[in-house]
């Protein structure tokens, strides 16, 4: 049986995000989002709420993630959208978490100016 392909990230990404992951959760999924300076996107709502399987129905409760390439703003609270100027910068190689279920629904990315990705754990 071939082995489904995930993501590519680098080894030492990889080993960020394991040693990432809080005591007593569970990394049940891993996202890539390709971030680009037209709008925010969010962490895939099947991602954070899946629909199948033995967490479906219920809501992750941590994120974590690097900045692969690219400089990005986000911005993780209820009504609130990052632009190209506003919102916490994080630079490529910049580690961040989500800490509670509300910060990982409402989780925003934007690229400053070039096209970045994001590598996330998500936890459940």
């Amino acid at each position: 049986m071939a082995m489904k392909k995930l993501t590519r990230i680098g080894l030492a990404q990889l080993l960020i995000l394991a040693l990432a992951v809080p005591a007593g959760a569970v990394c049940s999924a891993v996202e890539t989002l390709t971030v680009t300076s037209a709008a925010a996107v969010g962490i895939t709502q099947s991602k954070y709420l899946p629909t199948s399987g033995i967490f479906k129905g219920m809501y992750a409760k941590k994120a974590i993630g690097i900045v692969e390439t690219g400089a990005i703003r986000i911005w993780y609270k209820a009504g609130e959208t990052p632009t190209t100027a506003v919102g916490l910068l994080l630079q490529p190689g910049a580690t961040l978490k989500l800490e509670d279920a509300d910060e990982v629904q409402n989780f925003r990315a934007i690229a400053v100016s070039t096209t970045a990705k994001v590598t996330l754990a998500i936890s459940h």
